[in-house]
């Protein structure tokens, strides 16, 4: 269940974040007057309350514990495998083809209106840009601020939508096959299309520092500074560890020979 909590606790945080932005841009005098504080907290908990829902009727898939006993060839490479294994299976075919639904349409409605908004955005931003030339120098940069944070926002809304997308396209099978007998892929390309699918799901997990470092100069910039300054201080460190150690090591005291 926390797999599918997160993922469509993300599927609504994205949605109505490209929301925010939508009316932020597209209707800013509207948005200026329901902003605030407590509507973001109460954004937040809507997406993980919906979230909760939705993973819970997914996983009505697994509602159900069938246990299996196995037979394996009477050889040594067998001997040490379960003699019994136990699967979560739904109850019955129905069950598995709603929970295929619900983890289905959520992403597909998201990504339509997301594209809409997405589009919405572009326009509104490409034809101020044309339109207005009467800013003073504060409101040009914080219109940049705002066409940045937007793009960042457009990018990574795309970056997630793709690699999401080939897991949906297994649901989609999956359901197709539920519901009539005849799935679209084979099995050989069911199988290659979850490796990608897998891949892809893993690399979104990760993938957001690298689209705020290739889309943000801003982001960019502070990446260098930090390093920078991080490289710095390991030197300033070594220097006054070194500087440290000569000023406390003994001077060296001439030799009392006698003669």
């Amino acid at each position: 269940m926390p797999t599918y909590l997160t993922y469509f606790a993300s599927i609504l945080l994205i949605t109505l974040a490209t929301v925010e932005k939508y009316y932020g841009i597209c209707h800013p005098f509207q948005h200026r007057l329901v902003t605030g504080k407590s509507r973001t907290v109460r954004i937040i908990a809507i997406s993980w309350v919906f979230g909760s829902v939705l993973s819970g009727l997914v996983v009505l898939r697994y509602a159900k514990v069938e246990k299996y006993c196995m037979v394996y060839p009477d050889e040594e490479n067998y001997t040490d495998l379960p003699k019994r294994i136990e699967l979560c299976v739904p109850i019955n075919d129905t069950l598995l083809v709603f929970s295929e639904a619900v983890s289905v349409i959520p992403f597909f409605s998201a990504l339509v209106g997301n594209v809409y908004m997405y589009g919405r955005i572009i326009y509104a931003l490409s034809h101020r840009n044309v339109t207005d030339n009467t800013e003073d120098s504060f409101q040009l940069m914080q219109r940049q601020v705002r066409n940045q944070v937007a793009r960042i926002l457009i990018i990574n809304g795309i970056v997630f939508f793709c690699c999401q997308f080939p897991y949906r396209l297994l649901s989609i099978n999956v359901f197709v096959q539920e519901a009539t007998g005849v799935g679209f892929l084979s099995m050989v390309q069911y199988g290659v299309l979850a490796v990608i699918a897998r891949g892809l799901v893993l690399i979104n997990s990760l993938a957001n520092p690298f689209v705020y470092f290739l889309s943000s100069a801003n982001y960019r910039q502070g990446f260098r500074e930090a390093y920078c300054c991080k490289r710095k201080q390991k030197s300033r460190e070594m220097t006054q560890t070194s500087t440290f150690c000569m000023s406390t090591r003994p001077e060296g005291k001439p030799n009392d020979t006698k003669l």
